[in-house]
């Protein structure tokens, strides 16, 4: 996780491949808990306003007045206070017991700076209180990777790198990649019977359009064996060659 992608000036209307992992190497995520939470913290900025105040009604009218409901109401007037959602989509993300990787695009230049601090700040407070510690738990700040040789393709490559981290770590087999709970694959699966419903802070349709057209019309040896894979699954799981000139568009970030 190299330093030259410790971004301070970003592009509106961009691609970014964000990651970060904890201090020392430790883990970040040490019970299911943790990665249920870090996943609110995504709902809490990237669900659109009007949902959020939906569900806090409910909340209220349906089950009273119970400490955990006035914890998750607590929580959400403070998505409401935070928003992102209308300046920035989530593509991708995986989140690894040490590390997490998420793939987003922004539409202004500050929207990646916002949903990282409310990110990075919400989930350090929680994990130092649960776990009795002090200090920072991420090694430094996030590191941010802008696609600047070939954007379309670039994106695509980073997403399959993202999704695939569970393999690599030898946490699951290839046949049970989209199984993994906390990676955005589960919901790029073939069927509705195969994937969970998509939640509405996960914008899956701009990856969607990328495999598509790419399908469509194939430019260049990656892009030719990418139109092979019949779906955006198989793309993820199967295997793809890399000659050397290839091999940049998906190590920039290694």
């Amino acid at each position: 996780m190299p330093s030259p992608n410790i971004l301070k000036d970003y592009f509106s209307n961009a691609y970014y491949h964000i990651y970060n992992r904890g201090i020392n190497k430790q883990d970040i995520f040490k019970h299911p808990d943790d990665y249920e939470k870090f996943i609110d913290h995504f709902k809490l900025c990237l669900t659109p306003v009007q949902k959020l105040i939906e569900e806090k009604n409910e909340l209220i009218v349906k089950k009273g007045p119970t400490r955990r409901i006035e914890q998750l109401i607590n929580a959400i007037n403070k998505g409401l206070k935070y928003r992102t959602d209308k300046n920035i989509s989530l593509l991708a993300y995986c989140l690894m017991p040490n590390h997490f990787h998420l793939l987003v695009f922004q539409k202004t230049k500050d929207a990646i700076t916002i949903l990282m601090k409310r990110l990075v700040t919400g989930y350090t407070g929680y994990f130092n209180h649960k776990y009795k510690r002090r200090g920072p738990l991420f090694e430094s700040r996030y590191k941010a990777c802008h696609f600047t040789i070939d954007p379309r393709i670039q994106t695509l490559l980073t997403c399959r790198y993202i999704e695939r981290n569970p393999l690599a770590a030898n946490i699951i087999n290839i046949n049970k990649l989209h199984r993994y709970p906390y990676s955005s694959l589960q919901f790029y699966g073939n069927s509705r019977k195969m994937k969970p419903v998509k939640p509405i802070w996960l914008s899956t349709l701009r990856l969607k359009r990328i495999f598509s057209k790419i399908k469509q019309s194939p430019n260049g040896p990656i892009e030719n064996q990418i139109a092979k894979k019949e779906t955006y699954l198989e793309f993820v799981t199967g295997d793809l060659l890399f000659n050397t000139e290839d091999v940049r568009l998906v190590n920039m970030f290694e």
